[in-house]
């Protein structure tokens, strides 16, 4: 293709009015319990009992295991037990599978799972008391085993308050009960293994009421960024909409006082009165491109802007892209050139239009940054044949790499540019999402005072 001479009309943006979010609600921790408080500890309780009814077949199995690998040592030692244990360990069983039973489906009432998970608590604590009763066991054998039960459904049921108490108190009444039954035997005094229980029934309690305060503050914690995150997304929508439809609503009177202009240009005599129509029309022309950007960007936000993927001719698809800026490319005496590598297909199958506003945009930042020496825009085969690859070089005032970074961000401009050059910096993030939408990448290849290669790739099969 030959080489072309073009430029580029400025396109900057306004970033979109700022909505302050809604204040989030806070949640009392402390103090009488207000309306808003109880309908959070309400859905503590329901996520709980959703957590109980997802850990209790998973507790129920591991007590059964367990139960029956430390019998089978005990078992070895006095067979004669067998029979009874093997009574004792299928009432356990029962009891289990009652309350797995009684506590599925997610209709089931947070009370429901209490008491259910207590009752079955409290039920295997006397399996185990029983057990020994009944077969003259060792105490200091009760006081474990009820210790590690106790323990363990403490640490599996997030119940905080009196439901601990209860357990607890079971394993130690199941102790004392061992303890009075002539036919339970202990090796160490009474008193001392009454204490020990107590002792680290307390604990127990301790930590998990510890435990359970701990849950419900990072319930708390969740429950008021969930509000915090509905209040700024609801912000968000708010003034994405308010964008979209100011924006649009702009439009209008920006194309009519183009119009005005271009009419007013030609009927104009005067070189004075030229002059100020010319601004009034270039004026409008980048209030128009920055309200088009604006637009296109509020939708990219929303998720609305839909591809359109169609074989298109490659070469006179540049070729108008190109063109169309070489007024102001001539106007600051810049060479504006268009160069297609060879093994670029003839045709290609993408979105010619979101394609074609990239390639705008890109060639608009070189042609508005540089000053002299010139834009050129290559159009190479990836390797991959299904692959296009867009380089827009240019000779201006190039970026540090430390600002090149964010520059694909919305409204995000390097310093000197911003300064130097004006613009809201939303060209480069609408090339992104563009060309990510489409299942491509962008880049950026720099050097301050050297010039910019911006590039992108995309498939085009």
């Amino acid at each position: 293709m030959a080489s072309r001479v073009m430029p580029l009309p400025q396109r900057s943006s306004f970033p979109a009015a700022a909505t302050a979010p809604a204040a989030a609600p806070t949640l009392a921790l402390v103090g009488p319990p207000t309306d808003a408080e109880r309908a959070l500890r309400a859905r503590y309780a329901r996520a709980t009992s959703a957590t109980v009814r997802a850990q209790l077949p998973w507790a129920v199995a591991t007590f059964l295991v367990t139960y029956a690998a430390v019998a089978i040592f005990e078992l070895q030692l006095h067979p004669a037990r067998t029979a009874t244990y093997v009574w004792v360990y299928l009432a356990g069983l029962a009891w289990c599978l009652v309350a797995v039973g009684l506590t599925r489906g997610a209709a089931v009432s947070p009370t429901r799972c209490l008491v259910v998970t207590i009752v079955t608590g409290v039920a295997l604590i006397l399996n185990t008391t029983v057990y020994h009763a009944l077969v003259g066991g060792e105490a200091e054998v009760l006081a474990l085993g009820n210790l590690y039960l106790m323990i363990g459904f403490l640490a599996a049921f997030p119940w905080g308050g009196w439901a601990q108490l209860v357990v607890s108190s079971a394993a130690c009444a199941g102790l004392a009960i061992g303890l009075v039954t002539t036919t339970v035997h202990a090796a160490v005094s009474s008193g001392v293994l009454m204490s020990g229980m107590v002792s680290l029934g307390g604990l127990a309690i301790a930590s998990a009421v510890l435990t359970d305060r701990y849950r419900y503050s990072l319930f708390v914690a969740q429950e008021e960024l969930q509000i915090a995150k509905d209040a700024a997304e609801a912000a968000s929508h708010a003034r994405r909409d308010f964008v979209a439809s100011v924006s649009h609503d702009l439009r209008t009177p920006v194309n009519i006082i183009f119009g005005m202009a271009e009419m007013a240009l030609d009927a104009a005599v005067d070189p004075a009165q030229r002059d100020l129509i010319a601004t009034i029309k270039r004026s409008a022309s980048q209030l128009g491109a920055l309200l088009n950007d604006l637009l296109d960007f509020s939708k990219m936000d929303a998720g609305k802007v839909d591809l359109a993927p169609r074989r298109f001719a490659v070469r006179p698809w540049l070729e108008a892209a190109v063109v169309a800026h070489a007024p102001d490319a001539a106007a600051k005496r810049l060479q504006l050139a268009a160069v297609i590598d060879p093994a670029v297909p003839d045709t290609a199958r993408a979105d010619p239009d979101r394609l074609r506003q990239v390639v705008d945009n890109l060639i608009g930042n070189a042609v508005k940054f540089t000053e002299r020496g010139g834009v050129t825009v290559r159009l190479i085969g990836g390797a991959d044949a299904g692959t296009l690859r867009c380089e827009v070089a240019d000779t201006g005032i190039g970026v540090d790499p430390a600002e090149s970074t964010h520059l694909f961000q919305p409204f995000a401009q390097a310093p000197a540019i911003s300064r130097s050059h004006g613009g809201t910096g939303l060209g480069l993030a609408i090339c992104k999402r563009l060309v990510e939408q489409m299942g491509g990448t962008i880049g950026l290849e720099s050097t301050p005072k050297r010039g910019s290669t911006f590039w992108f790739t995309v498939p085009v099969r």
